[in-house]
């Protein structure tokens, strides 16, 4: 967010751009109550009797929320098993196995009586379903260093159905530290988790949403609580590279590359792939060609359908393309055919241009 902030100041182009056209939420901790338990027995500890490598510091790796449940006070043999998971307790494949959650009150992964039982887990279906063009969510955790895409619930493999998708987080995964793997929870992690938040957001809402459990390739950061600055200072500053380039494909990115062209004495036909390589839609793109020699018609079709060609010179036409989905490979076909008399088109005769929304 900082950074956000600092590139607006400074007049970055993308950054502008980037802010004028998206709208960016920030929740900076959903277990707000949970946050605070852990702060308030932190500052109480280290006033009592400091902090030192043999105090009980399980309250730092505390993952519920702190609203009781059913007989859990009386229960449970600590109190920071009160609560609910919420990595948990959202409706996808919820309770799918106790394997990856528990119904035992007293589980550290206990998911709850049901699917957002909880507030903190209803405020984010609440914000999702008032927005439903929401693209890219980025839910980071800790600790490790594996960016976790759905289905986290078993070991699907977005590869096998939606290999696009897998395509888009592997360019993410260029950007995060050494050593970061991608995969589900189940690969990254050995162990599946159901009623987790990325799965509900992409299954139930099409978002591309990403579990990240933070880390470096380093052993000291392998825990919830790091207690070096320094290291700290790395996994924050290492793994700003994949969120600040995440957030960038927000905006529809056009590529155009040419496949495929032959052409007879006075006709040609070329075939171009077209891809939108930003997860934002792409909307009334309008792309122009330009002859180095007069043509006597021209034929667009657009993933089959065909386009009306608008053509303001024998040199010089354009055509509007309606929509352009995100990180799929779409095919431009453009067939030519020449005036009688004049210079046979070549290759380099002929170029598309396109201007990026």
């Amino acid at each position: 967010m900082m950074s956000l902030l600092f590139d607006y100041t400074q007049k970055d182009i993308e950054t502008m751009n980037m802010l004028k056209n998206s709208a960016i939420f920030f929740i900076p901790a959903l277990n707000y109550d949970g946050l605070t338990y852990i702060g308030q027995t932190f500052k109480n500890q280290e006033t009592t009797s400091g902090l030192s490598d043999s105090e009980d510091l399980t309250y730092l790796y505390l993952s519920k929320n702190r609203h009781d449940y059913a007989d859990q006070k009386t229960t449970c043999p600590s109190k920071e098993l009160r609560g609910v998971d919420l990595t948990r307790n959202y409706d996808w494949k919820f309770a799918h196995d106790e394997d990856g959650s528990s119904g035992d009150i007293c589980s550290g992964i206990y998911r709850g009586p049901n699917a957002f039982s909880e507030p903190e887990t209803q405020a984010v279906r609440k914000l999702v379903e008032r927005y439903p063009n929401i693209r890219l969510a980025l839910n980071l955790h800790a600790y490790g260093n594996t960016l976790n895409i759905p289905f986290n619930y078993a070991d699907e493999d977005l590869e096998n159905t939606h290999p696009h998708i897998k395509d888009y987080f592997e360019r993410v995964l260029e950007y995060a530290p050494e050593g970061a793997t991608l995969g589900n929870k189940v690969l990254n992690k050995g162990r599946p988790v159901n009623g987790e938040v990325s799965d509900w957001m992409f299954g139930a809402h099409d978002i591309l949403a990403v579990t990240a459990d933070l880390g470096l390739d380093d052993i000291s950061t392998m825990t919830y609580y790091i207690k070096s600055r320094d290291d700290l200072k790395s996994v924050v500053h290492e793994n700003h590279k994949w969120i600040a380039y995440a957030a960038s494909t927000l905006l529809p990115h056009l590529t155009v590359d040419l496949n495929k062209w032959t052409q007879t004495s006075d006709n040609w036909h070329a075939v171009f792939d077209v891809s939108n390589t930003g997860v934002g839609s792409l909307e009334n793109q309008t792309v122009y060609l330009y002859f180095n020699s007069a043509i006597f018609s021209a034929e667009l079709t657009f993933n089959g359908e065909l386009l009306h060609v608008n053509c303001t010179t024998t040199t010089v036409c354009h055509v509007v393309l309606k929509q352009v989905p995100s990180l799929l490979t779409h095919k431009l076909d453009v067939k030519i055919r020449q005036m009688e008399d004049t210079t046979v088109l070549k290759e380099e005769d002929f170029r598309l241009e396109y201007n990026q929304q």
